[in-house]
């Protein structure tokens, strides 16, 4: 295999040339005693076409050395989670969410926490169990600084209870024959089946328990075609047994219209948070800055940060932007330069005070997403007076919903650049209020509670 290897590199020019020009400087007395050759090493690989190369040579290699090495049929994510008996007779409330740890509450966690705490009310018996994590301290998260932590070998015990469950090979979950769970992702869905198939033999019920499935997104769409997206979508289909509740009814419609049924389905409807409200009142007051706010995350494939880019660097083509500021927020990632005097800056994860600041004066935004949840950016962007361009899915058309928002009819680099030109062309610094503001905007920039109205059912659906 290294034969080949090293065959395969030397077929590459952008390669073969970086060698021959590192074997050269390399041997040079100074560069030696300064101790550059790390330093030249990682500037050689540094370059766009040699990083390419060698990713492409690490590509073609890796499935030589797979199957040399023994091929995994692991799926981590669904390692079984075994249950045994509890001695307590006491109805709990369990949810099954990947992590706890503050690092990882946002987005989607976060929101599930939210809906579950909602749901356990004043409850004194309620477990969190983290299927991926491995270990928790109170200090990963504070607000839970009350909640007792109990390993999977512990003893069962009443109260607000979080087990991290990450490492979870030759252990058991203790399990209630009144025990009720909710799910939260694809994986913990697929667990939570197995968990309650196997209750239902343990305490000879005659039935297998219904379960809630807290929906965010189509999570298949996460994933290439392989086993991980048919798994995803396979825990769509457990009918009866599943209570599902959709985050949001562009999402639910979109599920309904692909054929999807459950047993139960509600619906809630995404909120401005509470602590953007205060700037989102006085926004209008603030003069809107040649500011082109970007939603960037390279590592998150749905949000298409390579079109954004792209898109912001046909523009900067075609107008002259020295005078405007690009910025991305949402994860840290590398500034780009996309034209003489232009550049795509990140700022990374802002806190909220800090998002909601940007908001105010940002006079346009592009935040992506292929997928048919709507995602919160661009209807904050919206709330917030800015021009915002996204992009359809399916029945997802968000530009139905505010004269704010602005969908090409094809997500496309050229067509991203044509809109933001566009935009550009008619800047202005005055905030002008939408000629057409739907019954979803305000909701989404007035109401205080997105479970309200649908918590009590869900909670009857459950434990009835």
């Amino acid at each position: 295999m290294s034969r080949k290897l090293v065959a395969l590199a030397r077929s590459r020019p952008a390669i073969r040339g970086a060698l021959r020009r590192l074997k050269k400087v390399a041997l040079q007395p100074a560069v030696q005693m300064r101790g550059g050759v790390r330093k030249l090493v990682a500037l050689v690989i540094s370059q766009p076409r040699i990083h390419n190369s060698l990713r492409g040579l690490y590509q073609a290699a890796r499935p030589e050395a797979q199957v040399r090495a023994g091929l995994s049929i692991d799926i981590p994510e669904i390692f079984p989670l075994n249950i045994r008996r509890s001695s307590s007779d006491k109805p709990r409330l369990n949810l099954l969410v990947p992590a706890l740890s503050n690092q990882h509450v946002f987005g989607g966690i976060a929101t599930a926490l939210n809906f579950f705490s909602r749901l356990a009310g004043d409850d004194r018996d309620v477990r969190i169990i983290l299927t991926d994590e491995t270990r928790f301290k109170h200090d990963n998260n504070p607000d839970f600084s009350s909640w007792r932590i109990l390993s999977l070998s512990d003893e069962d015990q009443g109260g607000r209870v979080v087990v991290p469950a990450g490492n979870r090979a030759g252990e058991t979950l203790a399990v209630r024959e009144h025990d009720y769970f909710v799910a939260t992702s694809w994986w913990t869905a697929l667990l939570l089946d197995k968990i309650i198939r196997d209750k239902k033999e343990l305490w000879r019920q005659a039935d297998v328990d219904r379960f809630v499935y807290i929906v965010q997104d189509y999570e298949p769409g996460f994933y290439a075609w392989s086993s991980r997206y048919a798994l995803a979508e396979s825990s769509y289909h457990f009918a009866e047994r599943c209570i599902a509740v959709f985050n949001t009814s562009i999402l639910s419609e979109f599920f309904i219209r692909n054929g999807y049924k459950f047993g139960r389905s509600f619906v809630f409807e995404p909120v401005l948070h509470s602590k953007l409200r205060p700037y989102q009142a006085t926004f209008s007051d603030v003069p809107k800055e040649r500011i082109i706010l970007c939603y960037g995350r390279p590592t998150v494939s749905r949000n298409a940060f390579e079109i954004v880019a792209l898109a912001l660097k046909e523009a900067a083509s075609r107008r002259d932007l020295s005078k405007w500021q690009l910025l991305s927020v949402g994860e840290a990632h590398a500034s780009l330069d996309l034209a003489r005097d232009v550049r795509l800056k990140s700022l990374g994860k802002l806190s909220i005070d800090e998002y909601g600041k940007l908001l105010q004066k940002s006079y346009a935004g592009i935040s992506l997403m292929i997928s048919p949840h709507p995602s919160y950016p661009p209807l904050e962007m919206a709330a917030f007076g800015i021009k915002a361009i996204t992009n359809n899915y399916e029945n997802k058309s968000l530009a139905r919903l505010s004269d704010n928002i602005v969908a090409p009819p094809v997500l496309s680099v050229r067509d991203i650049a044509d809109t933001l030109c566009d935009l550009i062309d008619k800047y202005e610094p005055v905030s002008s209020a939408p000629q057409t503001v739907s019954s979803y905007m305000q909701r989404f920039s007035s109401l205080e509670d997105p479970f309200s109205a649908v918590i009590g059912e869900v909670r009857s659906a459950l434990l009835s």
